[in-house]
Parts: structure tokens; C-alpha cells; sequence
């Protein structure tokens, strides 16, 4: 049996529910005989280091973990459970951890926008279990302001670049610890048309719901009920190939503190600056960089890490101009290449699907997040919660985003992130 150690920090449910989809038995617990006879040990964890340590001591954790790494039993750190493991941490003055990898968690240097998060490209040596079937190079996900530094480098089996090269995984003997963590990604999205917030079922503008006249409003909602991204299409900027709700979108980035993506015609390289300039974290692009290679290899490189493409298929075609046009060209393909030039990630639409909360397309999705190897986001036909469970398993999907659902009320943005985190 497999004990999850519950100290007040982390989301545990994530972890258990991780062990039961692959059919390995796993408790989350804050009993200490309970860690003491686990045949491995799980600590997972997020929040204040010091504050993690003092819940350990005083719920008398902190033996049956010692006691579990001596005996040289299975154990992963996960996150903050990564960190606790080091001598000690710079964070809110220094404190003692668990000395258990001598080293040090620093703070990232103050020229840097922390805390450091989302996805991003992990390298590793390639002949260890941990990182099995997953290539050097994948994205993982982050979210954390702190970095450990064993004094050991050889300890180092994966690595990460963010300013500094810091160890995102390191292994000895039968313990292994992670920076990184899964995630699974809600992502409502806001789509504004002639200043308010619309769903188009299947992209047809003469097929137009209107949920809002407040799009900023509704941007505010989605952050207090738990939003961690927001997902908005300019889709009067899609109709026409060029930006035109700028102001709009500038001020719904302005009214939350959530990065915020952001597509609907970007179609120049002045119009991805435009966007990125207003705040946007990603800026999207579709249909010059389906139509234009070489558009996609420059904007790649102009961006790299704040390009997201994306791809909106029909019957697995690749379809632009606000959906009007397919193309004879295979989304897998358009994936792959997406990949190689160097973007961000990959929001795939099928556009069959699209407003219609009859369920999403699972295979086609999961054929490009395994074909890309970049982070997936799912898009179209999501109208329930079960069809979101059933989106978090599917390997390689970083997240899906929902729209017609949370207006409709099928779907509850708060519940779905307590699902799958």
C-alpha cells in the first residue's frame, strides 16, 4: 500500500486519484504508523516551507518519513514535498528542512516574474523509470518562486531552465522528488463579439447566444470561481483577419491577475506584439500559420514561449479563416510542425463539436497531444462533468477549455477544478 502523507498542504485528492487510474492502491493520511507500514511514501505538498514543516512536527510526521527514506522504501516528493527534503530554504527568512539532500531552496533571482508558472520543457538523462516512455525536452508543469540546489549536482536527473538551470527532478537510489506536477487545466473562455460576451455554436456568426454586455465582468467571475487561465477570441478580429477588440481585451487582461490567452485574427507579426503588449501571456495563432510555414517558424521564433497554435479541425482538416475555408491539410501534421517550430503548446478545436455540449471528440484530441508532445488544450463540445473526467485521462491533454457549458450552468467551473486537481 502506497500512504500519501497529509499534513495540511497539497492537493492529495490529485495524487490518490492518479495511483487509482492506474490501478495501484493509495491512502491519503496523517496517521504516522500508517506512513510507518506504507510499502512507499508519497509527499506531495504546496505553500510556505516553514509552515509545512511545523505541520509535519506537530502531527508527529516526520519520523515515519525519516524512517521510510533510511529504509531505502519507495519515495516521491512532489513539489513543496520536493523541497521540504533539502537542508534548508531561503523562503521567509532561512529555516530547517528535512536535511535529507543536503543543499539549499533559493529564491529566484528578483529579475524574474515569479512565481515561475506553467508549462514548461524539462531535460533529463533518459535511463531512469521516472521519466519512462516521455522524452527529453516534454513540458511539464511549475508553479513555484523557490528553487532547490543540492550540493551534490550528480543528484540531478532532470533539469529546467527559467533564468537559472535549476534541478526539476532528483533522484537516489529508490527516492525520487519532482518540481514539477500534473496538471489538468480548466480554461473558460470569454469570446467577445461587437463589445459582448457571445458562444457561437459550431463558428457560425449567424449562430450567435449572448451570455453578457459586461466582458470584463465575466472575466472577474471566472477568476473568483477558480479560474488559474482565461481563454479569449476576438471573434469579430477572426471574421474580419486582423485585431479589432483590442481595447476590450486590454482592459478584460487589466481586471484580472490570472495570465490570460489570447486569439481572433493575428494573422501579422504586429498583431501578436499588439496583444502580448496589452498583457496577454499567449497570443493565438490559426490561420496564417496553417496557410504560411515560414510565418509559423518566425513568429515561433519572435515569441517562442508566448505562442500558442491554434488548430481547429473539421474531419481532421484543418480549417481557417474563422472556420469558413478547409483546408487540405491534416491537423496531426499542423501539429507536429507546431511543435518543431517551437511553440508553446496547442489548442485543438473540432469544430463538429464546437457549442454544441454533445461531448468532445476524445480520439482525434488525443492523436495530436500525442503526436505534438507540446501541451494540448482541448476545445469543443465539453457539456458535462463527466466529459471533462473523461478528458483527464487522455495522455499528453494539458487542459481543456469550456464555454457554452459554464453559461449554460451544465457545468460548474468550481466543481470541474476540484475534480481533476
Amino acid at each position: 500500500m502506497i500512504a500519501i502523507v497529509d499534513y495540511g498542504r497539497g492537493n492529495l485528492g490529485s495524487v490518490e486519484k492518479a495511483f487509482a487510474r492506474v490501478g495501484m492502491p493509495a491512502v491519503v493520511t496523517e496517521d504516522p504508523s500508517v506512513v510507518d507500514d506504507a510499502e512507499a511514501v508519497v509527499l506531495p505538498g504546496d505553500g510556505a516551507f516553514h509552515d509545512a514543516m511545523d505541520n509535519l512536527q506537530a502531527r508527529g510526521l516526520i519520523a515515519p518519513v525519516r524512517t521510510c527514506l533510511e529504509q531505502a522504501r519507495p519515495f516521491l516528493g512532489i513539489c513543496l514535498g520536493y523541497q521540504l527534503l533539502f537542508t534548508e530554504s531561503e523562503e521567509f527568512g532561512q529555516g530547517k528542512g528535512l536535511d535529507v539532500i543536503p543543499g539549499a531552496v533559493r529564491r529566484f533571482p528578483s529579475t524574474l516574474k515569479v512565481p515561475h508558472m506553467g508549462w514548461n520543457q524539462v531535460e533529463h538523462r533518459g535511463d531512469l523509470a521516472l521519466f519512462d516512455g516521455i522524452p527529453s525536452g516534454a513540458n511539464f508543469y511549475f508553479v513555484h518562486s523557490y528553487y532547490p540546489e543540492p550540493t551534490d549536482p550528480s543528484l540531478q536527473v532532470a533539469t529546467c531552465a527559467y533564468g537559472v538551470t535549476f534541478p526539476a527532478a532528483v533522484g537516489r537510489g529508490a527516492l525520487f522528488a519532482t518540481q514539477f506536477h500534473r496538471m489538468f487545466e480548466i480554461v473558460p473562455a470569454v469570446d467577445v463579439k461587437a463589445g459582448r460576451c457571445v458562444r457561437l455554436l459550431q463558428g457560425r456568426a449567424d449562430a450567435e447566444t449572448v451570455f453578457s454586455d459586461d466582458p470584463v465582468a465575466m472575466a472577474r467571475r471566472w477568476q473568483d470561481a477558480g479560474a488559474r487561465r482565461l481563454h479569449v477570441v476576438d471573434l469579430d478580429g477572426a471574421f474580419a483577419g486582423r485585431p479589432a477588440q483590442t481595447e476590450l481585451v486590454r482592459a478584460m487582461i487589466g481586471a484580472v491577475s490570472i495570465p490570460v490567452e489570447v486569439g481572433g485574427g493575428l494573422r501579422e507579426i504586429a498583431h501578436v506584439e499588439a496583444v502580448l503588449e496589452a498583457g496577454a501571456r499567449w497570443a493565438i495563432v490559426g490561420t496564417r500559420a496553417a496557410l504560411d510555414p515560414a510565418f509559423l517558424g518566425l513568429v515561433c521564433e519572435r515569441f517562442g514561449d508566448h505562442v500558442i497554435v491554434g488548430i481547429d479541425a473539421s474531419d481532421g482538416r484543418v480549417a481557417v479563416d474563422g472556420w469558413t475555408r478547409v483546408l487540405d491539410l491534416d491537423a496531426i501534421a499542423l501539429a507536429r510542425d507546431a511543435a518543431a517550430a517551437g511553440a508553446a503548446g496547442i489548442i485543438y478545436t473540432d469544430i463538429a463539436r464546437d457549442g454544441t455540449q454533445t461531448g468532445p471528440n476524445l480520439w482525434s484530441t488525443g492523436a495530436v497531444a500525442q503526436a505534438s508532445g507540446i501541451p494540448v488544450f482541448a476545445s469543443g463540445g465539453v457539456g458535462s462533468l463527466d466529459d471533462i473526467r473523461q478528458l483527464a485521462t487522455v495522455g499528453g491533454l494539458a487542459g481543456v477549455i469550456v464555454g457554452r457549458a459554464l453559461y449554460s450552468g451544465a457545468v460548474d467551473l468550481a466543481a470541474a477544478v476540484a475534480e481533476v486537481q
